[in-house]
């Protein structure tokens, strides 16, 4: 699973994945949705890419 690969790269690559996702799924959520909603994706919605950010935000923290 790929939550389960995040969880286990090295940390730097680990922090360089949660820059992308805060950069893309979470600040620039509303832009992100459009593009994905532009190439069929019309049935997500802001909630499920808030749900994604998350899980992969998660698994991007080294403890």
């Amino acid at each position: 699973m790929a939550l389960d690969q995040i969880s286990s790269v090295d940390s730097s690559i680990a922090d360089d994945i949660a820059l992308h996702v805060d950069l893309w799924l979470v600040r620039r959520r509303d832009q992100a949705l459009r593009w994905i909603h532009s190439v069929g994706g019309g049935d997500i919605a802001s909630d499920d890419v808030e749900l994604v950010s998350e899980l992969l935000l998660a698994a991007c923290t080294r403890r």
